[in-house]
């Protein structure tokens, strides 16, 4: 699952990794048709076209790209998909709320959870929250800082290749709250996020939905 967010124009729209946009080749496709397998799989879009949204706006510096999504089609939002036994169905994943911190209480030992389009559910431990790390990419690599480095419990991967885009997430007084987007893993089962709040940020009014 991924992130439902309002853009400027008032239309709900989407998250997702900059990379999976292939953005490089044509800077002018500004609104690019593009299709989210996390959005299909897991929540309930009711459009049966390939096309799910369109590219609006695309960050390198945090590997994220806004998208509107398609006019007509129907989404559950920032809450865990119901009906496929994961836990958590049906709760709202929170972003930011002005009572709680989030990210300062956060340590080694805290547990995430996340839903991708490959892997289904998982949960890991972060073992960093400020990490700077350099992925490798066609161009070379690029190097991204302050990211939230995730690791896997008893060998048991937290993602696969194809999970980028995945809503990062964390369990805080009975309430889930959003941490980040997954964007990159290693052979090693190690996973990086880019912060949520970084991302919601680097664009005009942007709004999470609830």
């Amino acid at each position: 699952m991924t992130a439902f967010v309002e853009i400027s124009t008032g239309e709900p729209g989407i998250i997702c990794p900059g990379h999976i946009v292939d953005f490089q080749k044509d800077p002018s496709r500004t609104f690019n048709e593009i299709s989210i397998k996390q959005l299909r799989n897991y929540q309930k879009l009711n459009n049966s076209q390939n096309t799910i949204a369109f590219l609006r706006e695309i960050n390198r510096s945090s590997d994220s790209a806004i998208a509107r999504l398609k006019y007509g089609t129907e989404f559950t939002g920032n809450l865990v998909p119901t009906g496929y036994g994961f836990p958590f169905e049906g709760q709202s994943i929170k972003y930011s709320p002005r009572n709680i911190d989030v990210f300062s209480l956060l340590n080694s030992a805290t547990a995430v959870y996340k839903i991708g389009a490959e892997s289904g559910f998982t949960q890991g431990i972060i073992s960093g929250v400020e990490v700077d790390v350099s992925i490798p990419n066609p161009d070379g690599r690029i190097r991204f800082e302050n990211v939230i480095e995730i690791s896997p419990i008893d060998n048991l991967l937290f993602c696969k290749h194809g999970d980028s885009g995945s809503l990062v997430f964390t369990r805080i007084d009975d309430c889930l709250y959003a941490l980040g987007m997954l964007f990159a893993t290693t052979s090693t089962g190690y996973a990086y996020c880019i912060k949520i709040n970084k991302i919601m940020s680097e664009y005009k009014n942007l709004k999470w939905l609830d």
